[in-house]
């Protein structure tokens, strides 16, 4: 089995100081962040993403 670790702020969606992060209602996905983690589950990697 093959398993892969992200992490998620700074990786996959923009990082928010601690004091803003409650208010966003949306967050911005970092530019391939979504192609990337398609393409690894593609291969058959199972993904953990860590808050």
């Amino acid at each position: 089995m093959k398993v892969a670790f992200f992490d998620r702020d700074g990786t996959i969606i923009e990082d928010y100081p601690d004091h803003e992060r409650s208010n966003v209602e949306y967050p911005v996905l970092i530019e391939g962040a979504m192609n990337t983690l398609k393409e690894v589950t593609r291969k058959g990697v199972y993904l953990f993403v860590s808050c």
